[in-house]
């Protein structure tokens, strides 16, 4: 398979439907998609954090269909309750609030949506009269608007939660005539049905990122066509060249072999996770990490503590036990103070534990804790994990992160010690090896659509520790 970059949408405004079964897009804006729309072209749908929706293009809507009415045969005076003692129903299709202050409103008492319907998107329609226009239609009492006046709009559910709540601005009374809520099922004519694979037929994404939006007002588009479809066919304006992208980036690495992989804080791997595509990462100095990129991450697992007394809630002669404590004097010491307390007037006062050898490549996740931050900072060192570890400074109350891969195979060890003047409290640092990636990294294996987890190739000098490399993705 070979992706080529066919065509890119900056802020489209789409609806989407991503539940496994029923999963399309779909448009207000006519031939957004009908031209791509045959099962070789793949999009993916970003939103304003980076997250991404992914999959195949396979067919246009023949028509927006819509399922069952979840409101049918509505009552307000059956199953619905007011919001605030301002309210009152007034009838089966009415109700009324006297507050001139905030708005009010109405809501169904059992939720209608749940876990099960996360993803699907659902239609609701609302008609009637008001004193007090305009009227709100939202998710939950303080929930997202899903339609403010009466008419039509579509929303992705998301969350769970009592819906829907009809609110009315300050003083006034609704009458209600339609009020409909009904999943939909099919797009529209402007729309497309997705597939998780080309040509395929399961009517799934391929990628939803976890923290991906279901409601953005805007996506941008990026849109792929698959030239290994069109057997013996010349497409013009489409390069011939193995290289399917080229950036810089930030990350993380696994490179032991039989844990090799690549993990990233963003989704740019994200439409090459197939076992057909090579990853060359290459460092400042033009050493190269090489190997195919098998499947999605499917979440970061770690293996065991690596630090001893890592809570520091082991003490001994006022020192945390498992650790080494140095240069301590009179205003320079670390003690037990609901956690491990470091204090310094800027002379250097540390503690250290040896850690023994790990086997190179190693990805470690290290985690400290900050539980009071009086003055100053403290700072902590990894050795043999390059630049990343060496001498990261946590700073506010809080769990901190950073990422280092071993890069010697020598014995390592963990320093902990003060930034300058410094009275920090920290109740927790630790070490654990990173065995598997997040769902946006991807697992690396030796040769193309193989299963043994190694790189292909790492050169002696590669920097195992870069802020960022230039990867190219590539078919051969």
């Amino acid at each position: 398979m070979a992706l080529e970059l066919v065509k890119t949408i900056s802020g489209a405004a789409v609806r989407i439907s991503l539940v496994d079964g029923t999963a399309f897009v779909d448009s207000n804006t006519a031939g957004l998609f009908s031209t791509m729309a045959d099962g070789w072209h793949y999009a993916k749908f970003t939103d304003a954090e980076g997250d991404e929706a992914a999959g195949w293009l396979w067919k246009p809507g023949s028509g927006e269909e819509t399922g069952t009415d979840l409101l049918n045969g509505w009552d307000f005076t059956s199953g619905w309750a007011p919001s605030n003692v301002a309210v009152s129903i007034d009838s089966a299709n009415s109700f009324s609030s006297s507050d001139v202050t905030y708005s009010r409103g109405i809501y169904v008492l059992a939720s209608i949506l749940g876990t099960g319907d996360l993803g699907k998107l659902f239609k609701l329609a609302l008609a009637g009269s008001t004193t007090a226009a305009p009227i709100v239609t939202c998710t939950t009492d303080s929930g997202s608007v899903f339609l403010t006046g009466f008419g039509s709009a579509y929303k992705t559910h998301s969350h769970d939660g009592a819906f829907p709540y009809l609110r009315i601005t300050k003083d006034g009374s609704a009458t209600i005539t339609t009020l409909q809520f009904q999943q939909v099922t099919a797009p529209s004519s402007n729309g497309v049905l997705i597939t998780s694979t080309k040509a395929g037929s399961i009517q799934n994404f391929t990628t939803v990122d976890g923290d991906f939006d279901y409601n953005a007002a805007t996506y941008d588009v990026t849109i792929y066509e698959d030239r290994g479809g069109y057997s013996g066919v010349t497409l013009s304006g489409v390069s011939t060249s193995p290289t399917m992208a080229t950036f810089t980036a930030a990350m993380r690495l696994s490179l032991v072999d039989g844990t090799a992989f690549v993990d990233s804080a963003t989704s740019l791997l994200a439409g090459f996770r197939d076992g057909n595509y090579k990853i060359t990462l290459t460092d400042a100095e033009g050493d190269t990490a090489i190997g195919w990129m098998s499947a999605a991450g499917s979440g970061e697992v770690l293996g065991a503590e690596k630090i001893l007394n890592a809570d520091f809630s082991s003490w001994a002669g006022d020192n945390p036990v498992s650790w080494d404590v140095h240069g301590e004097t009179g205003t320079n010491y670390i003690t037990e103070n609901s956690g491990c307390q470091i204090v310094s007037d800027g002379s250097w006062v540390y503690m250290d534990q040896s850690l023994g050898t790990f086997t190179v490549g190693t990805l470690l996740k290290t985690t400290m804790v900050i539980s009071a931050e009086v003055l100053g900072k403290i700072q902590y060192k990894v050795a043999r994990c390059g630049s990343q570890l060496d001498y990261a400074q946590p700073s506010g109350v809080g769990a901190h992160s950073v990422y280092g891969t071993i890069d010697e195979g020598l014995s390592t060890s963990v320093l902990i010690g003060r930034v300058g003047v410094c009275n920090v409290t920290t109740t927790g640092m630790s070490i654990k090896q990173v065995t598997a990636p997040s769902t946006k990294g991807v697992l690396i294996t030796s040769t193309k659509a193989g299963s043994i987890q190694n790189f292909t190739t790492v050169d002696a000098n590669f920097d195992y520790n870069a802020a960022s490399y230039t990867v190219t993705v590539s078919t051969e």
